[in-house]
């Protein structure tokens, strides 16, 4: 399996997002653009499963766009757009740490 570190440039729809990518594996066996679209497979949703489209869109907005991230290509649609594991990495804290 290809894989591909990048930035989240993009929320497309609930599962699908736009990626610019800056690294790309030694062992990849594709080439890729330098924007890609992506639909991920696996990502814990940050979302209520019952919310709508748009809700979803919203709130994926305010919690991976601009987020570094790698995903782990699995395979190709017909259209084009990569399938795979999309890995968060840059998300910030945001919250007030904990102390003992």
């Amino acid at each position: 399996m290809d894989r591909i570190k990048g930035q989240v440039v993009e929320i497309l729809a609930p599962n699908r997002v736009l990626f610019e990518i800056a690294f790309v594996g030694n062992y990849n066996k594709r080439n890729y653009a330098d924007v890609v679209e992506v639909r991920f497979t696996d990502l814990t949703p940050p979302y209520d499963k019952d919310a709508s489209g748009s809700e979803i869109i919203g709130i994926l907005n305010n919690s991976i766009l601009g987020v570094q991230a790698s995903l782990q290509v699995q395979s190709k649609d017909v259209d084009g757009t990569l399938v795979g594991r999309l890995k968060l990495e840059g998300v910030a804290f945001r919250r007030k740490r904990k102390l003992p």
